[in-house]
């Protein structure tokens, strides 16, 4: 719980940095270094990633089915007040150890993710 209440910190201060308009795809990277957050995805109304520190799945839409491991993430598009916190879980697509957290934007509809890879954990500014 101390490690989900972290996260929840940080995605608390990245959406009030995305209201300000400090905080963008340009520093993206270098707030998540400064953190220790391994993944930071932020979303619109969709569940599109419009900004993230992981190139690779910039455009990626957290799915609607049900079986996936991502899915949960939609019900903050529904609910601005719901907050997740998964367990370190193995991810779907590369089973490497991640602890999710999310919350919803404050400048609109959308999603907040931030990530711990297990390997990381060390890194993670408590």
């Amino acid at each position: 719980n101390i490690i989900a209440n972290k996260l929840i910190e940080k995605c608390n201060v990245i959406t009030e940095e995305i209201s300000k308009g400090e905080l963008n795809i340009n520093n993206i990277n270098e707030y998540c270094k400064e953190n220790g957050i391994s993944e930071v995805y932020i979303t619109d109304d969709d569940g599109v990633t419009i900004i993230t520190n992981n190139a690779s799945t910039m455009g990626f839409r957290f799915p609607e089915d049900e079986l996936t491991q991502a899915h949960v993430f939609r019900k903050v598009l529904k609910d601005k007040s719901t907050i997740i916190k998964q367990n370190f879980q193995k991810r779907d697509f590369d089973e490497r150890y991640f602890k999710y957290v999310a919350i919803s934007r404050r400048d609109s509809i959308g999603i907040v993710q931030a990530g711990l890879d297990v390997e990381d954990i060390l890194c993670l500014k408590i």
